[in-house]
């Protein structure tokens, strides 16, 4: 037997989890409005904001965050995709003309 103790192998290696849909979760389903998957493209991430101090009070990881006037007129999963966007790491990138990389998904239309 060849076991390896990824841990030792990989000593920086940081495992975390994320519960992608509490409120799906929840209601033991696997989506509340639509696919949570759907919802992770440069148009859909745009068009949701987040309160960042909120991002920043709430477990983001295992909790839907988002205040009630933007989850009441979107998806569920519109919103939480947001905040995993948020969370993660912005998923679209521009660079200016001096070649600065900025989040597309942070600017609201």
């Amino acid at each position: 037997e060849n076991k390896i103790n990824i841990f030792e192998k990989f000593p920086t290696l940081d495992v975390q989890t994320l519960l992608a849909n509490p409120r799906a979760y929840m209601e033991n389903k696997r989506f509340v409005d639509t696919d949570l998957n759907r919802e992770f493209s440069e148009e859909k991430l745009r068009r949701v904001t987040i309160d960042e101090t909120v991002m920043e009070e709430c477990d983001v990881r295992n909790e839907f965050c988002s205040d009630g006037d933007v989850a009441s007129s979107l998806a569920v999963e519109a919103v939480r995709a947001r905040e995993i966007d948020s969370l993660l790491g912005p998923k679209f990138r521009t660079e200016d003309a001096e070649g600065n990389a900025s989040s597309s998904s942070s600017s609201s239309s």
